[in-house]
């Protein structure tokens, strides 16, 4: 060819018409595209060929796609009608400190010492609040901050009248009063993680209100004793026992689904799958009957334990999917040891901030680390610090992966469905978080009690809902398909034969060739001039084994 007719300007016009130009000015874009992409996609020899099972992601057309995102949306909106057609989450039995004074003159506004009895106590009612909110009788004040102390005793009120002291001999803890021009906000004074009494005696004094009360003449004290309702235990238990029942059988058909295959032949979602079902069981708290029954500590501390084991299990099974569908070596320290450091470092600052409130607050009941803990900010600032950095590390993975798989179709597809779910189930649960934190003064750790401070049960069921039904979707999508379990058939991922010249008619049609008839090998040169084909490989007989 001469080198007038190589340097033949792109849309010249030229015998064969408009369309011809088009098409040659096509071909020489896809020509400096193709060269591009060999410094962002990887070659054969960058990655060894993956062999992976067969699975239901693979077959699955977009209307199944579809119709699993329906049926997923579907259920978190039964789960928040059934919330809110359910019980209150709390319920909340209030005493003026004018009504308890008339009881015992010696009381003396607004020092105290004031001696409030609870209703009965059953175990279904888990735990007791009991705030303090002042009334004024000057109104249209300006705003004000102030800080008093709350002297708090408790006692457990035993059959003919006997009394047993709970936490030890008093505590005295510093609250702070923060009134405006209408009313001043409720604060907490004493909160009892386990009930084991029917009824409390609880004596609370104030020191610290006296120049509240000359600038503003304190009228009377609110005190309200908060718990949760027994119907929302109950239907908690039942809620939690069925999710616990479903993951149980749904990680039995897995596992035998899964059994015909050697477990070097499995792919990293049906490995990472076997580990968040156990996870998730946890997650569901199978012991959470016993923690309404006794005051053992042990309860409470696997209940954090298992929480916060399934979250940053999740989070780390994010950032692991991301980076090894393109990278098959996968060792120990330059895989994961990254990761785990990451996640790891804000799992046991969450986890040692869930157990340490759960031992603090059954020895002393005006404990709460919001309040009492000057560490608290600074914890929270630190988890923030790296769940910022965890956010920036998965969407730099996430960008990578897109940028060099998106020419193989197999892992390509997996890509795609493990993004879509992830920011599906993302946006799910922070619309719940934001609907949830700082709405009442009942915030408890964020960690280990997931859901101290909703206002409803619906927010707890969707929570739940959301959770369960993302890894029961995950599961299904990465079962093998039935004939792939019987005919224990694999398929390669090569990076340098990605199947980039076939239809996804033509992929179809691959997958659901039987042994009777072998596949088509169709010859298409590599990168390098080689010829191969996509086909499925018998297991045992296969000599580019791992």
């Amino acid at each position: 060819m001469s080198r007038s007719s190589s340097q033949q300007p792109l849309f010249s016009a030229g015998s064969q018409g408009t369309s011809g130009s088009f098409k040659s000015g096509f071909n020489h874009l896809n020509d400096i595209f193709s060269e591009f992409t060999k410094h962002i996609a990887p070659s054969y020899h960058h990655e060894r060929p993956e062999r992976s099972i067969q699975m239901r992601l693979y077959t699955m057309h977009k209307g199944q796609h579809l119709l699993i995102f329906i049926m997923f949306v579907c259920l978190f909106f039964i789960a928040l009608l059934m919330g809110m057609a359910g019980p209150r989450i709390i319920t909340e039995h209030a005493e003026k400190a004018t009504t308890l004074r008339s009881h015992n003159n010696q009381t003396n506004m607004p020092q105290g010492p004031f001696h409030i009895v609870t209703p009965k106590l059953s175990a279904y009612r888990q735990q007791l609040w009991i705030s303090a909110a002042l009334i004024t009788k000057e109104k249209g004040q300006e705003t004000f901050t102030k800080t008093c102390n709350v002297l708090v005793e408790v006692e457990g009120l035993m059959d003919k009248n006997r009394k047993r002291l709970v936490g030890g001999k008093g505590h005295e803890r510093s609250r702070t009063v923060r009134c405006d021009d209408q009313k001043c906000d409720p604060f907490i004074v004493m909160h009892l993680g386990v009930l084991e009494y029917s009824h409390y005696l609880v004596n609370i004094t104030f020191t610290g209100l006296e120049s509240i009360d000359r600038h503003f003449n304190i009228e009377d004290i609110t005190f309200t004793m908060i718990t949760y309702n027994p119907e929302f235990t109950e239907m908690e238990v039942w809620f939690r026992f069925f999710f616990v029942i479903a993951t149980v059988v749904i990680s039995v058909v897995f596992m035998v689904s899964m059994k015909k295959f050697s477990l070097d032949d499995w792919s990293i979602e049906q490995k990472w799958i076997i580990l968040l079902l156990p996870l998730l069981l946890g997650f569901n708290d199978p012991i959470f009957a016993w923690t309404l029954t006794t005051s053992n500590l042990l309860p409470p501390v696997c209940d954090a334990l298992f929480q916060t084991s399934f979250i940053f299990a999740l989070l780390l099974f994010w950032l692991c999917i991301f980076h090894g569908l393109r990278q098959t070596e996968r060792g120990i320290y330059r895989f994961y040891m990254p990761k785990i450091l990451l996640v790891g470092c804000m799992w046991f600052a969450a986890l040692t901030m869930a157990i340490l409130e759960e031992t603090n607050q059954l020895r002393d009941p005006s404990f709460s680390f919001q309040l009492n803990t000057a560490h608290y900010k600074n914890f929270q600032m630190y988890f923030i610090g790296m769940l910022a950095i965890y956010l920036v590390y998965l969407i730099y993975l996430a960008l990578r992966a897109f940028g060099e798989l998106r020419s193989m179709n197999f892992v390509e597809a997996r890509l795609k469905f493990h993004t879509c779910s992830m920011i599906v189930v993302l946006c799910l649960i922070v619309s719940i978080v934001i609907n949830r934190y700082g709405k009442g003064v009942l915030e408890d750790n964020f960690v280990a009690r997931m859901y101290t401070s909703y206002d409803s049960g619906s927010q707890f069921l969707a929570f739940y809902t959301v959770i369960n039904c993302y890894i029961y979707v995950l599961t299904y999508v990465y079962t093998p398909t039935s004939a792939q379990t019987r005919e224990n058939h694999l398929l390669k991922d090569n990076p340098a034969f990605s199947m980039i010249n076939e239809s996804d008619d033509e992929t179809e049609a691959m997958l659901v060739q039987t042994d009777d008839t072998p596949p088509s090998q169709p010859k298409f040169g590599g990168p390098h001039g080689n010829s191969a084909s996509r086909r499925p490989l018998i297991l045992g007989h296969d000599d580019d084994s791992d």
